[in-house]
């Protein structure tokens, strides 16, 4: 269905306001009129179309932008003269207005007797059938050339060479005064202007007598912002079904605070209240409600007239919400609620299962506390973020413990504060065995029926030492629970009077004391909606196309919106729209286009999927060179990689290039180079050429090609000594190619400042499709001929699964460094940026190697050398699978056990991965354990760009280290450097942030002691804190210096012990040790001394003869 975006009554009254104000102010200016419209209204969304019967207008259709965007696009250029008055050119593109008629079933424009348009500003105005359509309308380009600029009128030969246009809706467009629009280039240039979608702009041309005498003022028809046409028809014409498409909605406002804010507060006892103008008609059509995209159940909400009241549960954190109404034969309506943070939190309830501390979540949290206090000593203070503590790995001593847990308030509150559990736990270690661990009945747990819940293993002997039960702090009585049954205990349903969570808290004989909270709700749990998504490449070449549906995504929830298997459900499919039929789950599609499908389950219908099918098998060398793309083989500073294809005239293998600075439309002066040449794929070729000797840190301007058939000219940047700057990460594309090639444009759009993009692999779904292939890189082409890309590969390159050395399309469409293992160095590759080190990897070879083998010790030993090699600030990895998934698999099983460890040893900071379809980071991990500490561990983040989603993983023995986890979301990563901090956005498809995570390097600090040796030197320390160790009389010859090296703050990775030799202030020599010291305690070195020398010692992070880098001083 549609959406359209809603203006709040409240900004639409402001607006008025704000336009009358403007208007008396510019009273006499010299200003375009044109249709009133004001300099912002609200964007329209689309196109209403209404047939009058009877007087009153009747919907006959309504098109969505999206809509129109499908149609046939026609370009047209207009004239017209404004009220000051002045000669206006409008350079348009979209659909003529008689287009849309027949859309709407009005074939003939003779059947119709007017036609009136409504903007979103207010303006209006009807246009008989005849002033539209009785006579030619034209362009007259000479209108603004012929002006007589004296008297203010056309001037001789203003009505010459007039050309015929059609009115039109333009999707986009561009006008000024005096714009001329006879020549190519100001067209060109204008087009650059033209503005988006966003307004849809009413053109028609000009009769001849318009431009005659004085002039007719006409631009005041040309009207922004339409979004409405009421069409009247000639009498016994028979008017077109109304109401086949979606009815306009209501006008919706959030909620609002007393003082008028549209804001609601996380936790809120009270509802969310969404008014509008009453519609009863509307009212009653409502079939649902989203927020955030989430279905609501049907007791979430209720609506009255005027109202909608939704329970604040659905808004269960600080933020933005998008609230959608659905309603049959309607559009889908909006609202933007905010949520803020409570002025105050409530009191966590902890309870004890077994070793387990639990406790339900709190609203507004943003973490909890958690205070273990013995009768006597210190109390132990453990942070998380999650709902469960396991006190076990605490390993406390035999005695009674204090427990209280307490709700953190959001950092940088001020109207917030935390709050702490009313009353504390006792936990008692040595005194019992530990109680089992009860699990809550997660089915049929409804009000007023028995509850079941249970432990394993079951020990009979354990429910016979059962001496007392409570619910919620009341003792049951014996006879209303059953403790007969091994492993399980049932509680009568007279405890469980409505829906609620309860405490359930179990005492036996001879063990400690355990709980479990037990939810129950008003009515057993049912599948209460539905989600299809997925965005499968699809191509129609003439012949029917044949589709399996079920290889969608569709996901089942209850109407608790939680996960409702729907596995072995009969699911019915339907063809909504688009040329395409359905039998069974086969789709079969007979066109291109778009194709809108849904599915069923019994009552449950799910939301409308639009599939996007291509119209050829692929895209086609135009006969110049496209698919050009900048990667690195070697420094960026001082390199600069180009490729590009061409068809069968090789003779396009030339490049030119200079200093942006000295461009000025000419590459005259520049430099050339010849591109070496490499077969593709049928009748395409492949051309790769790298600059060398360019400056770091300047922009350059180039194009390929030869005389006759160049590319666009475009521009790239040098790398300099960066340490402030922002890279990319984008995971999975595979399916949704189109969507991607958007998404990738508005992401450069909008951070223009991105050095380079790196890419996760599986950059397409069939290896050996160079279709596939063909519009992924024409996609890339328009933001990676600015910044290089730099990929790997993911399991969707091969083109036989398993055949690990063969990656045919993807390595001849790309060139990166040859500087990885022997063997291997297409798959593996390195490289430097600014103060970061970036290793790619292959982890479909990492998946299948293991330790022994000759493929592990070959690339385990280079990835190594070059990771500890390296004396960047950063260290990144890329690769496909993750180490840390979100469900099993057995390559990232392999890779958490035999390379993550690697990684990690070698202080890798961050590595950014994909496959599981959904967006998830780790918390920091060392060798399969949980890091407080970032500067301890290594971050893996989870990317999928494309358009094809996993649920998200629920089993819990991955949930340990799970930080964040997104599904069903388009996302991107975009990462900040700046000196010692990494912050790391994730942003959705629609570019709303969606996670933030920042790393801080703060430095390492060693302390070096010189260890005593009376017999050769003395110890001491200079003014600036450098140990020293001077030789005593008499002494000389080979003699040995050493020297304990405690960590204060360690630093990841190998340190170096320099001791230095100095005669007479002299350097003499030096040594190096170098070790991890946070391992390694001491550093030794020898010298041929004499009596007086000195030998000073000190740590520092790294020594290297690169000029750009000097050591850190660790001490």
């Amino acid at each position: 269905m549609q959406r359209f975006r809603v203006v709040m009554k409240k900004s639409i009254s402001c607006l008025c306001i704000l336009v009358m104000l403007f208007s008396a102010f510019l009273v006499g200016s010299p200003l375009t009129v044109e249709a009133k419209t004001a300099n912002n209204p609200p964007a329209t969304g689309g196109l209403q179309v209404d047939v009058v019967k009877n007087g009153s207008p009747e919907q006959a259709a309504s098109f969505s932008i999206e809509d129109l965007q499908g149609w046939s696009q026609h370009e047209e250029k207009y004239s017209s003269i404004d009220s000051m008055p002045a000669p206006v050119g409008t350079l348009a593109s979209g659909i003529y207005l008689s287009q849309v008629l027949q859309a709407s079933g009005i074939q003939n424009t003779s059947d119709v007797a007017s036609i009136k348009l409504y903007a979103a500003d207010g303006w209006s105005h009807v246009f008989s059938s005849d002033y539209l359509f009785g006579n030619p309308r034209y362009y007259y380009p000479n209108l603004i050339s012929s002006w007589d600029t004296d008297n203010q009128k056309p001037g001789s030969g203003a009505g010459s060479n007039g050309v015929e246009v059609q009115p039109m809706f333009a999707l986009n467009s561009y006008q000024d005064r005096y714009l001329d629009l006879t020549s190519q280039n100001a067209v060109d240039e204008v087009k650059a202007k033209m503005n988006g979608a966003s307004m849809l702009r009413f053109c028609l041309g000009e009769k001849a007598s318009d431009v005659e005498g004085n002039g007719t003022v006409t631009t005041n028809l040309i009207g922004k912002w339409i979004y409405r046409m009421d069409v009247t028809l000639n009498n016994g014409v028979t008017p077109p079904p109304t109401n086949t498409l979606p009815m306009q909605s209501p006008i919706l406002s959030a909620s609002y605070t007393s003082q008028g804010t549209v804001t609601g507060t996380v936790g809120q006892s009270s509802p969310i209240n969404i008014t509008f103008s009453d519609n009863a008609d509307w009212r009653n059509a409502i079939t649902g409600i989203e927020v955030n995209e989430k279905s609501l159940t049907s007791d979430q909400y209720t609506a009255s007239p005027g109202q909608i009241t939704i329970s604040a549960s659905a808004f269960p954190a600080a933020g933005t919400y998008s609230v959608v109404i659905q309603a049959k034969n309607y559009t889908d309506d909006c609202a933007t609620q905010i949520m803020t943070v409570p002025s105050s939190l409530e009191a966590p309830v902890p309870v004890l299962n077994g070793e387990i501390l639990s406790w339900k979540a709190v609203a507004g949290a943003s973490g909890y506390k958690v205070s273990i206090s013995p009768a006597v000593g210190k109390a132990i203070t453990k942070t998380t973020a999650d709902t469960s503590f396991d006190l076990s790995g605490l390993a406390l001593e035999s005695g009674s413990y204090s427990i209280t847990v307490t709700a953190q308030a959001p950092a940088g509150s001020t109207q917030c504060s935390d709050s702490q559990a009313s009353a504390a736990l006792t936990y008692t270690v040595g005194s019992g065995k530990t109680g089992p661990i009860f699990t809550a009945e997660g089915t049929g747990n409804i009000v007023g029926k028995a509850v079941t819940i249970t432990y394993s293993p079951s020990d009979t002997s354990y429910n016979q030492s059962i001496s007392s039960v409570t619910v919620n702090g009341v003792t049951v009585d014996a006879g209303k629970y059953d403790k007969t049954v091994g492993g399980q205990l049932t509680i009568d349903g007279s405890l469980f009077p409505k829906a609620g969570d309860y405490v359930i808290k179990v005492m036996a004989s001879g063990y400690q004391d355990t709980a479990v909270i037990q939810s129950v709700f008003d009515s057993t749990k049912a599948l209460a909606t539905l989600n299809l998504s997925g965005s499968p490449s699809l191509i129609y070449n003439g012949e029917p196309l044949h589709f399996v549906l079920s290889n969608l995504t569709l996901v089942g929830k209850n109407q608790y919106g939680d996960s409702y298997d729907i596995s072995g459900k009969p699911v019915i499919w339907k063809v909504e729209s688009g040329p395409a039929t359905v039998l069974g789950s086969t789709l079969t599609i007979n066109g291109s286009g778009k194709v809108t499908v849904s599915a069923s389950i019994g009552q449950i219908v799910s939301n409308e999927l639009k599939l996007r099918v291509g119209n050829s098998g692929g895209i086609d060398n135009p006969g110049y060179p496209d698919e050009i793309l900048l990667s690195w083989k070697e420094d960026p500073k001082t390199t600069q990689t180009v490729t590009w294809r061409t068809g069968v005239d090789t003779t396009q293998n030339q490049i030119q290039y200079m200093p942006a600075q000295n461009y000025s439309g000419s590459f005259s002066g520049g430099q050339s180079a010849t591109a070496l040449q490499s077969d593709l794929y049928d009748k395409n070729y492949h051309f790769e050429v790298t600059l060398r000797g360019l400056t770091q840190g300047t922009k350059y301007v180039y194009r390929v090609g030869r005389e006759g058939a160049w590319s666009q000219p475009a521009y790239f940047t040098t790398g300099g000594r960066d340490k402030d700057f922002s890279f990319l990460y984008m995971g999975d594309v595979q399916e949704g190619i189109e969507p991607w090639t958007d998404l990738l444009k508005d992401v450069y759009t909008q951070n223009p400042n991105l050095k380079f993009g790196l890419m996760g692999g599986d950059l397409i779904n069939v290896a050996n499709s160079t279709s596939e292939w063909e519009h992924l890189l024409n996609g890339m082409s328009p933001v990676f001929n600015q910044i290089p890309v730099m990929p790997t590969v993911g399991n969707h390159e091969e083109p036989t699964p398993g055949d690990l050395k063969d990656y045919p399309l993807y390595w001849n469409s790309f060139d990166f460094p040859d500087n990885g293992p022997e063997g291997y160095k297409k798959q593996f590759y390195s490289f430097d940026y600014g103060n970061c080190h970036v290793a790619v990897l292959d982890s479909n070879i990492m998946g299948t190697t293991t330790p022994g083998s000759n493929d592990y010790n070959k690339i385990s030993l280079w990835l190594q050398n070059d990771l500890n090699s390296s004396n960047q600030t950063w260290k990144i990895l890329v690769f496909h699978h993750p180490p840390y998934p979100v469900v099993a698999d057995a390559y990232c099983a392999n890779i958490q056990k035999n390379w993550a460890p690697l990684f990690e040893k070698c202080g890798v900071d961050v590595a950014f991965v994909g496959h599981q379809h959904v967006y998830m980071r780790t918390k920091p991990m060392y060798n399969g354990q949980v890091q407080t500490d970032p500067q301890k561990g290594t971050v893996y983040i989870i990317g999928d760009a494309g358009s094809k989603f996993y649920p998200p993983g629920l089993d819990k023995k991955y949930q340990y280290y799970i930080d964040k986890q997104i599904p069903y979301k388009s996302n991107y990563q975009l990462v900040n450097i700046n000196g010692n901090t990494m912050t790391i956005v994730t942003k959705d498809s629609q570019g709303q942030e969606i996670d933030r995570y920042s790393i801080e390097k703060s430095p390492a600090v060693y302390t070096v002691t010189p260890m005593a040796n009376e017999d050769v030197y003395e110890t001491g320390t200079t003014s600036d804190g450098i140990n020293t160790m001077t030789v005593k009389p008499g002494v000389s010859g080979m003699k040995y210096f050493s020297a304990k090296v405690t960590p204060v703050k360690e630093h990841r990775g190998e340190e170096s012990a320099v001791f230095v030799q100095i005669r007479n202030g002299v350097q003499v020599r030096s040594s190096v040790a170098k070790a991890n010291f946070d391992v390694v305690s001491s550093a030794q070195a020898g010298f041929n001394v004499q009596a007086g020398d000195v030998v000073k010692v000190y740590m520092v992070d790294d020594l290297t003869n690169d000029l750009d880098l000097n050591p850190a001083v660790l001490q």
